[in-house]
């Protein structure tokens, strides 16, 4: 909404850098179903860089929630045309909380192995890399959002030049290979 707000974007790049960070160069072996593998990046103590890890997943979740309360806030003072695109990424925030919670709530109940915890999770990734993307190309589309159709237009026309002459290419690369 305002620039007031960029301070929950600092907090989701901090937050992924020390997660990276304490996940990449901590623990000293990375553990699977099959079995571990030792972790060929490790440096240091094990302890600070698991904080870091942690500091970094808490500086994530509060990143996050700032960042559906400014979409939130944002709707409230939109109308009209805007109010239209942001309805388009709330309905597509809104299924992908609805999966994190039962992402939650299944994997409390049951094993991570359980059927009910894997469609969870599918809901969760599927939402996130279908649906949110979808939402987006809807509202960029159909309610000219930021103004993109402009850019997706000429984006679209770059693409079929390029692939025209790239088969132009192919097609003189074949025929004087013939000759």
């Amino acid at each position: 909404p305002s620039s007031r707000w960029r301070s929950a974007a600092w907090l989701i790049w901090g937050g992924a850098s020390l997660a990276a960070i304490g996940t990449t160069f901590g623990p000293s072996a990375f553990e699977f179903d099959s079995g571990s593998v030792a972790n060929p990046f490790r440096m240091g103590p094990e302890g600070p860089l698991t904080a870091a890890n942690l500091l970094g997943g808490v500086a994530l979740f509060a990143g996050g929630i700032l960042a559906v309360i400014s979409v939130v806030v944002r709707f409230r003072r939109s109308g009209g045309e805007e109010r239209q695109q942001l309805r388009w990424l709330a309905w597509a925030a809104v299924v992908i909380l609805a999966c994190v919670i039962a992402l939650v709530v299944v994997g409390f109940g049951a094993p991570e192995a359980s059927t009910a915890f894997g469609l969870a999770f599918l809901a969760l990734v599927t939402s996130v890399l279908i649906g949110l993307p979808l939402a987006t190309a809807m509202a960029v589309l159909r309610y000219r959002l930021y103004d993109l159709d402009l850019v997706v237009k000429k984006t679209g026309i770059y693409s079929i030049v390029a692939i025209a002459l790239t088969a132009l290419y192919l097609a003189l690369l074949g025929a004087a290979a013939l000759a």
